[in-house]
């Protein structure tokens, strides 16, 4: 099998995985779970704190290979794709790809769905985020598409998403056209984020018990036009004060986060 090697000063570390996870949640999730092959947990050498000897104790319970290193090896092994130094905590793991589902249909027979569909949100920062609230505040499921250019399902999600995503991966939609489609035949309620709505937008406690498809657009452009045509709703966060012209907005993970919790409280019937 053909080994990754990470050169570490003048010599190398050689990694059997796609990935390095780092970070005390997303290492402690994987290893629980268990939805990644394992490989290697990269320690420090120095004295382990109670979190990280609970990591060793659980990989060992699990028979993976440990290799206790110093700081300079952790800080390249969890170096970013931005190239920016990952928070290690100490603690890093050498994993598979995280297995993504991939799907083409809609669950039709489920009832009192409420879902996610993400398209084109770049900031794997953002899309860590919306995956750990999602998960929180009891999302069905988070849908990813394809057919627009979205954030790579990486460690620095698996990070921004405070581990979440080694127990709550998201689903990744082939044809996102087909896909809406039958939400619609199923009566699902297809909702879309647009602050230039106005007067058409309606009110969250408007919305019924239906199963329910939020849409969150990219953080520079929202939602495209193409998928605006599915939109059976559009809802907007109103501003709780007299706002500054350049300071009109959200962030995309509060943003979502918000609008998932109202949701969740009207499928409550609160």
């Amino acid at each position: 099998k053909m080994r990754r090697a990470k050169k570490v000063k003048e010599s190398y570390i050689y990694l059997e995985g796609s990935e390095v996870l780092y970070g005390y949640f997303p290492v402690l999730l994987a290893l629980q779970s268990q939805l990644r092959q394992v490989f290697k947990l990269f320690i420090t050498k120095h004295k382990l704190s109670l979190r990280q000897k609970r990591i060793v104790e659980l990989a060992t319970r699990n028979n993976i290979d440990i290799d206790a290193v110093d700081s300079h090896v952790l800080d390249m092994l969890a170096r970013r794709e931005d190239k920016e130094r990952g928070v290690h905590q100490g603690i890093c793991v050498d994993v598979s790809s995280i297995p993504i589902q991939y799907i083409n249909e809609y669950p039709i027979n489920a009832s009192r769905r409420t879902d996610i569909l993400l398209s084109g949100i770049k900031d794997p920062f953002n899309m860590g985020s919306i995956i750990r609230s999602s998960y929180f505040l009891g999302v069905n499921d988070v849908f990813i598409s394809e057919d627009y250019k979205t954030s790579s399902i990486s460690p620095i999600v698996s990070k921004a998403s405070s581990g979440t995503l080694e127990i709550h991966p998201p689903k990744k939609i082939l044809n996102i056209d087909s896909f809406l489609n039958q939400c619609l035949q199923s009566k699902c309620l297809v909702i879309g984020v647009d602050c230039n709505k106005g007067s058409s937008s309606r009110d969250i406690n408007d919305l019924s018990q239906n199963n329910k498809m939020l849409i969150m657009g990219s953080e520079d452009k929202g939602i495209d036009s193409n998928l605006t045509k599915y939109c059976t709703n559009f809802v907007t966060i109103p501003p709780g004060r007299d706002l500054h012209p350049d300071v009109d907005s959200l962030n995309v993970s509060t943003a979502s986060a918000v609008l998932i919790s109202e949701l969740m409280r009207t499928n409550k019937g609160e």
